[in-house]
């Protein structure tokens, strides 16, 4: 009906305010520091100053663990104050959310298109779906919803046969996380040949082409060095072995539930 729509737009919208405060207080204003998205903002500003974005921490003493490409694109919000930082990050990400949701809408059309539940229906179990999930990325200005939503585009390009667009999508998705770069497997399992060589030929753009334009091959080469052997090695290595190490508290430590790893969460319960 009528009022149960308005009902729903107005509780979306108190939502939206509500976590959309929420946010930005976390990372601009609160005495406890309890958001992620000022280690992004700190490794764009180590660009600005010529300082290793891998050596810079933020206020809570956070170190940055993503590859150089995503400290590049954090330059822009290095430029501006916190608040309005914080508060356009989470604006994307609402409108990455919102666009992945309806992608998934559609998606579930094409697939599925003998299916009689209406969008009456199908709009509001969606995002019911993937709410509780997301709003602790959100609130804590997380890079969570950014990379589900290039995965989700990624698949949209899939099924629309569109290789390089959906290649950029899941290459943009891998650099954040290395998870999603199992669509490559699933694309060589298929012969998707083309897609498997759209989305290396743009992780080679992230990895390699435009991390070396702004800091210079050698630099790029080298901070590629540094991440392998601060981030991702130790990231598999035993608990004894990397409990000594910089990071370990940050990613690694099984006791903090904020680690949600199969291995973190299998050591606590």
């Amino acid at each position: 009906s009528e009022k149960l729509r308005r009902a729903l737009l107005c509780a979306a919208l108190l939502l939206f305010v509500g976590v959309g405060c929420s946010t930005v207080y976390r990372a601009a204003f609160s005495r406890v520091h309890r958001t992620d998205f000022t280690v992004y903002t700190a490794a764009g500003q180590a660009i600005l100053d010529g300082a290793n974005i891998y050596e810079v921490q933020n206020v809570r003493g956070w170190y940055y663990m993503y590859l150089p490409i995503f400290a590049v694109f954090m330059v822009p919000f290095a430029l501006l104050n916190t608040f309005w930082a914080s508060l356009l990050w989470y604006l994307i990400s609402t409108a990455a959310l919102v666009h992945a949701v309806e992608l998934c809408i559609g998606l579930v059309r094409k697939v599925f298109p003998d299916l009689r539940l209406g969008d009456r229906w199908l709009r509001p179990l969606a995002y019911l779906t993937v709410l509780v999930p997301v709003l602790t990325g959100m609130t804590r200005g997380q890079a969570s919803v950014l990379i589900m939503y290039l995965v989700v585009l990624g698949i949209w390009f899939y099924f629309e046969r569109r290789p390089w667009a959906s290649g950029l999508a899941f290459a943009g998705a891998i650099v954040l996380k290395i998870f999603p770069g199992l669509i490559v497997l699933y694309f060589l399992i298929q012969r998707r040949f083309r897609f498997a060589i759209a989305t290396a030929v743009w992780l080679l753009a992230f990895i390699i082409v435009i991390p070396s334009a702004v800091f210079g091959p050698a630099k790029n080469l080298a901070l590629l060095k540094q991440w392998t052997t601060t981030v991702a090695l130790p990231a598999n290595e035993g608990v004894e072995v990397a409990a000594g190490k910089a990071r370990y508290d940050q990613m690694i430590d099984p006791r903090n539930k904020r680690n949600q790893s199969v291995r973190a969460v299998a050591i606590r319960t």
